[in-house]
């Protein structure tokens, strides 16, 4: 089970910005407290960028990625960018740089947006988050709205409506307070 809250914050001229990222992960056979909580909070004011992270009980980790030339966007702007390219309806291969937490560096991303050639109006949105990685792949239907997203591996996600995720939820007699 995993529990995740984000906030983020960029100024309107990019030159800085701030995020904190929650996250809670209980294996499915754990015990009710046996969650790992993972707090990460960022900070930029323009090139510098420092970053702390405290997961369970362990020691803070703290880093301070470098950002090399031109190109970089913030944390909130890699989570926008599918649909800023979709309200646009603007095809093509994307590359800028932005800090990736697999590898707590910055690194060159690619994007690309293309009509999904399967579906008449669908977008396809093809993500890697550096030089080499597989990415992700998710689809959008005319309207912008998130169909499926494939990653690496064999995982599927789709979305899910309130009340059959509410249904499964209650078929497994997990906690609905």
């Amino acid at each position: 089970m995993i529990d995740l809250a984000a906030a983020f914050f960029v100024t309107p001229d990019r030159s800085q910005e701030a995020w904190s990222i929650r996250q809670s992960v209980r294996p499915a056979k754990a015990k009710k407290d046996a969650a790992t909580t993972t707090i990460e909070t960022g900070a930029r004011d323009r090139g510098d960028l420092a970053i702390s992270r405290v997961s369970g009980g362990r020691p803070t980790d703290s880093i301070h990625p470098a950002i090399e030339g031109v190109g970089y966007i913030s944390r909130a702007e890699v989570y926008l960018m599918p649909y800023l390219l979709l309200h646009k309806s603007s095809p093509g291969a994307y590359r800028f740089y932005a800090f990736n937490q697999a590898v707590d560096r910055v690194t060159l991303r690619e994007d690309n947006l293309e009509q999904d050639p399967a579906r008449p109006g669908a977008w396809k949105y093809t993500s890697r988050p550096a030089e080499g990685s597989p990415g992700q792949t998710s689809l959008f239907d005319p309207r912008g709205k998130l169909v499926r997203a494939e990653l690496p591996g064999t995982q599927l996600w789709e979305p899910i409506s309130l009340s059959r995720l509410y249904d499964l939820w209650k078929a497994k007699s997990l906690p609905l307070n």
